[in-house]
């Protein structure tokens, strides 16, 4: 879109940009990358990270009820306050992420939904992740995606700052952003590698943040999101998942869809446990505004080695450090 822009605004041809690697180039890229040895050191992760589906009830014998045309979508939308205050404010002020906060209060929904701490969906991701260190995909024109299994084990208690830290520290765990487990799953040569993968149970949920898009056309003079981005599929195709939650920003809110099949869930259910997923969004939006604290977590120094007891014990050092300068303070004002 930007050299779109400069062509009609300017009337000129961009200025020479680093190449984007073609469809067929990256499909090479992608069969190479799954044979090679460090992407096979990822098959134990992804095995774990299946090890504790959160598998759903199974859908009807009938095929048409497991697809598009059989779904339907259920819409909840935060506050504008405390939208602006997610989108806005958190990601400048401190060092937690959009996407950790909402899938906190999405994972803390489903804790409570199947009474469990280990929590296991599916995550959607861009695809368009660096497999050739001298190429990007990013402005390559198709439809890149990334689907994986995260592993999400809660607290044992409810202390919000432990949730976020916990979720936030396992999500940012996951190797190269999740690639690895298609590579593993769907390219690479070996049967018996693919099939470790293919045959565990899988995640009934699937969660995908689309990414703050209304923002990257908000400079634009040209181009406006003229509705929500919303997935656009065959009437006919299969669904990837039982249950589907889609969050973005549309103009001014932050959005949450839910998809589910109608014979499977009942429209009042889901519009239940939407809600409930924006209140506990709402909490945990609340708490990173007042508590610094929650925001910062071992992962935040990845190149410190720091665990969350290694951490915690810095933090107390450093407060008693300041405790006894601002008492020196005192007694020199004196």
């Amino acid at each position: 879109l930007s050299d779109l822009l400069v062509l009609i605004a300017e009337g000129k041809e961009p200025e020479p940009i680093l190449l984007s690697m073609s469809l067929a180039t990256w499909g090479e890229a992608i069969a190479k990358e799954a044979s090679d040895i460090s992407t096979l050191d990822e098959l134990p992760y992804w095995r774990a990270a299946l090890s504790k589906p959160l598998s759903l009830r199974p859908i009807g014998s009938d095929a048409l009820e497991d697809t598009v045309q059989a779904e339907e979508t259920v819409m909840a939308k935060l506050d504008r306050a405390v939208s602006k205050s997610l989108l806005e404010e958190l990601p400048h002020k401190g060092r937690v992420r959009v996407q950790e906060i909402v899938l906190a209060a999405l994972c803390q929904t489903l804790s409570e939904w199947f009474d469990r701490k280990s929590i296991c969906v599916w995550l959607e991701g861009h695809g368009r992740e660096p497999i050739l260190s001298n190429l990007t995909a990013a402005r390559t024109v198709g439809w890149f995606t990334s689907i994986f299994p995260v592993l999400i084990e809660l607290p044992s208690t409810d202390d919000l700052t432990e949730v976020l830290h916990e979720v936030k520290d396992q999500l940012r765990a996951v190797p190269r952003r999740g690639i690895g487990y298609g590579l593993l799953r769907f390219a690479n040569p070996s049967t018996e590698i693919r099939s470790q993968l293919a045959d565990l149970e899988e995640p009934g949920i699937l969660f995908n943040y689309l990414g703050d898009f209304e923002r990257l056309l908000s400079s634009s003079r040209l181009f406006r999101a003229g509705a929500p981005l919303r997935l656009s599929r065959a009437p006919d195709s299969r669904r990837w998942s039982p249950l589907e939650v889609v969050a973005y920003p549309w103009q001014g809110e932050f959005v949450f869809d839910w998809a589910f099949p109608t014979s499977h869930f009942s429209k009042a259910e889901m519009e239940s446990h939407a809600e409930r997923c924006l209140l506990k969004l709402g909490r945990l939006v609340a708490h990173c505004s007042t508590n610094i604290e929650a925001q910062i977590s071992a992962s935040d120094f990845p190149l410190a080695g720091l665990n969350p007891s290694k951490l915690e014990k810095l933090g107390a050092a450093l407060a008693r450090v300041d405790s006894q300068a601002k008492r020196n303070n005192r007694r020199e004002e004196r």
